[in-house]
C-alpha cells in the first residue's frame, strides 16, 4: 500500500480522543479542494499544524485497534475482530475522522470528551505519526486500512495554538490567495503584482502573504 499522507500528533497527556468532526474545536482558515487527492492531503496538513489529526476514510465507520505494542490501526472489516483490541469506534458522517490530544481538547472545548461523540484511548505519551492511504489498503477480501499509526518519539513541548490564532490577521486580499491556490479549477488570476505570487506556496504561506493588487475572477 502507497502512503498518501503522514501527519504527527503530539499526545503529552497519554491519552487520545477519537471523533468523527472537531473541526469546531480546531480551525483553520481556508479549505482545500477535496475533490482530489493532493487537497485531501493538503487539509490533513492544515489541521495537522493545528494539532489534530484529520484524516478522510468515506462513508465507513471504521474501528480503531490496537496492537500490543501500542501501535493502532484504523480500519474497517470483521475479519480484523479478534485479532486485535478494538479500542474506539467512529460514525463517519463527516467522511472524516478526528483525532487529538485529550488536554488539548479541553483547552479548546472547555470540558471533557462527551461519551456520546468521543472515544478516550490510553496510550504511552508521545508523538505518534499517522500513516493514511485514502480511500483505503485493502489487506484481504473482508479487512481495509486506512490509517496506521505509531509511537516515534518522546513528547514534543506544548504548543499554544489558541494564542497564534488570536494573534494572526487576515486581510481580503489574503483569503482570495489562499482560495485561488486551493481551488486552482474555479479561479483564475488576471492580473498580479508578481507572476509566481501563489506558485509552489503552501495554503498557510499564500494566507500569509498579502498582495493588495491581487484581482481574482470566477473561472467559467
Amino acid at each position: 500500500m502507497d502512503i498518501t499522507v503522514s501527519v504527527e500528533l503530539n499526545v503529552p497527556s497519554g491519552k487520545m480522543v477519537f471523533a468523527n468532526d472537531l473541526r469546531e474545536g480546531f480551525y483553520v482558515i481556508g479549505t482545500h479542494d477535496i475533490s482530489t487527492s493532493a487537497g485531501l492531503a493538503a487539509e490533513s496538513k492544515s489541521y495537522e499544524a493545528i494539532g489534530m489529526v484529520h484524516l478522510y476514510v468515506g462513508n465507513t465507520c471504521p474501528g480503531v485497534y490496537q496492537y500490543k505494542n501500542g501501535s493502532f490501526v484504523v480500519g474497517s472489516g470483521k475479519g480484523r475482530d479478534g485479532k486485535l483490541k478494538e479500542v474506539a469506534g467512529i460514525c463517519t458522517d463527516l467522511w472524516w475522522y478526528s483525532v487529538v490530544d485529550y488536554d488539548e481538547y479541553v483547552r479548546r472545548y472547555k470540558a471533557k470528551p462527551s461519551k456520546n461523540d468521543c472515544d478516550v484511548v490510553r496510550v504511552k505519551p508521545g508523538v505518534y505519526r499517522f500513516d493514511h492511504f485514502f480511500g483505503g489498503g485493502r489487506d484481504s477480501y473482508t479487512v481495509t486500512t486506512f490509517s496506521k499509526a505509531k509511537w516515534i518519539r518522546k513528547p514534543d513541548p506544548l504548543i499554544d495554538y489558541i494564542a497564534i490564532e488570536k494573534e494572526r490577521q487576515f486581510t481580503a486580499e489574503q483569503h482570495i490567495g489562499n482560495a485561488i491556490h486551493n481551488y486552482p479549477s474555479l479561479y483564475k488570476v488576471i492580473s498580479v503584482t508578481k507572476d509566481t505570487i501563489w506558485n509552489g506556496m503552501r495554503a498557510d504561506e499564500a494566507i500569509d502573504s498579502d498582495d493588495p493588487e491581487l484581482v481574482a475572477a470566477g473561472e467559467t
